[in-house]
């Protein structure tokens, strides 16, 4: 959960992806797949306060874990957007990269 800012979390700045792809390969090590739920509910987190930022941070963010972890096959990418009262809503924080979607909540 980025709950201090998005730093280390962009394509050119990228040591938090790697912190947290090298913690899911621990656990794919021992054979456990993984169902990743970067900045889940992120649209609610933003709002309240958790999460600092935009929609466009939580993008740069999620591609930058996604980009982390694509090696590894045991990483499955679990966008869980908060609800919402609108479809807009949704589509602002969805991943501009849909490949990097393995699961939807």
């Amino acid at each position: 959960m980025p709950t201090k800012g998005w730093k280390g979390l962009t394509e050119s700045d990228n040591f938090q992806a790697l912190a947290i792809a090298k913690i899911m390969k621990k656990f794919t090590d021992e054979g456990i797949e993984v169902q990743l739920r970067f900045a889940h509910e992120v649209n609610w987190y933003q709002e309240d306060g958790t999460y600092k930022g935009t929609a466009d941070d939580f993008k740069q963010g999620w591609a930058a874990v996604a980009a982390a972890v694509k090696d590894n096959d045991k990483v499955k990418m679990f966008f869980t957007p908060n609800i919402a009262a609108k479809l807009e809503d949704y589509v602002a924080y969805m991943p501009d990269d849909l490949s990097t979607v393995h699961l939807l909540g």
